[in-house]
């Protein structure tokens, strides 16, 4: 009994060994459904606005966990280019919406 437990740890041990610890680093699913800054209301715009926020908060997180863990480059970049998309949207949007209200 105790040949096989000894087995079957060492087993284990090597099994998760062989994972990359970032694994445990969920990215966060981006912000979708942005307002049309040409008809959204202030409110829309302040939740869009408190949304990227939120994501731009997630994804640094997410992308020190992998740092930590090991760092994965590929993974880390397309995080960091799928945030700087959404930032543009957003203000793409919110660059309309105030040309909108000033006028």
């Amino acid at each position: 009994m105790k040949a096989f437990t000894l087995t079957a740890l060492t087993a284990l041990a090597a099994g998760l060994a062989s994972h990359p610890v970032f694994a445990d680093c969920v990215a966060p699913p981006p912000v979708t459904g942005l307002p049309n800054g040409a008809t959204a209301t202030t409110d829309a715009m302040v939740a869009a606005m408190k949304a990227v926020r939120a994501y731009d908060a997630a994804i640094t997180k997410y992308v020190k966990c992998l740092q930590m863990n090991g760092g994965d480059q590929a993974r880390q970049n397309y995080a960091m280019e799928t945030l700087q998309r959404v930032a543009d949207q957003f203000n793409h949007e919110l660059r309309v919406f105030k040309a909108k209200t000033s006028s």
